[in-house]
């Protein structure tokens, strides 16, 4: 009768869960370890596509001698965590020039990632990226 789903429905834990990991990924880690339950929501793609990335604002490849953080980036990209998709999208299209990354962004935007969709409005005005369909 310790449990937290004791008295609350699992549903209730789980929105819960997803609020919690779009705020912070620590407290989200944190709560996983409060009982199986929270440990197996907290592992649900639902939950790794929502997660906040706020921690590691920088470029993957900073953190490959931590392989706890590249799992982390790595899971988040497994499951098509907005953020995610966003920033291999943005480095492909800034930093090597494919044109072809604006498909991940307007995935991105379309998902409802802000910077994102600010991008792609922005590329969309300059006429770059635009196909005939799209003019």
């Amino acid at each position: 009768m310790d449990m937290p789903q004791a008295f609350i429905p699992e549903l209730a834990w789980f929105k819960v869960m997803l609020y919690v990991a779009t705020q912070s990924s620590e407290d989200l880690f944190r709560m996983a370890s409060v009982c199986p339950l929270f440990h197996t929501l907290a592992n649900t793609p639902q939950v790794w596509n929502t997660i906040s990335m706020a921690k590691y604002p920088d470029h993957p490849s900073w953190y490959h001698a931590n392989p706890a953080v590249q799992h982390f980036l790595q899971q988040c990209r497994a499951c098509d965590n907005p953020e995610s998709i966003f920033r291999e999208a943005f480095e492909v299209f800034f930093m090597q020039g494919n044109v072809e990354a604006l498909y991940g962004m307007r995935i991105a935007a379309t998902a409802g990632h802000m910077e994102a969709a600010y991008v792609v409005g922005l590329l969309g005005m300059s006429g770059i990226g635009q196909s005939k369909e799209d003019a």
